[in-house]
């Protein structure tokens, strides 16, 4: 795809406040945020803003790739623990 111009980028929103999730984060908010190293669920805008910038031109030399947009929710989820070698 990239010699016609293409550029082909995947992006993987993690916990994103809309209709859908809300009733999630109302259960129990503590315990989503917990899940997530900024500890707190993305705004819409917030993924629409990275979505933006992805189309844009100063991200042409982005291609082939997935971004994250988690708040860092796979460093937590999947911690190193301390003393153990990577």
């Amino acid at each position: 795809m990239a010699r016609h111009g293409i550029r082909v980028v995947a992006y993987m929103p993690g916990v994103v406040r809309t209709p859908l999730s809300q009733g999630i984060v109302d259960k129990n908010p503590l315990a989503v945020a917990n899940t997530i190293a900024l500890g707190r669920i993305a705004e819409p805008i917030e993924i629409a803003k990275v979505v933006v910038f992805l189309a844009s031109d100063t991200a042409a030399y982005i291609d082939g790739t997935t971004i994250e947009i988690s708040g860092g929710k796979l460093c937590v989820q999947n911690p190193i623990p301390l003393g153990k070698e990577v």
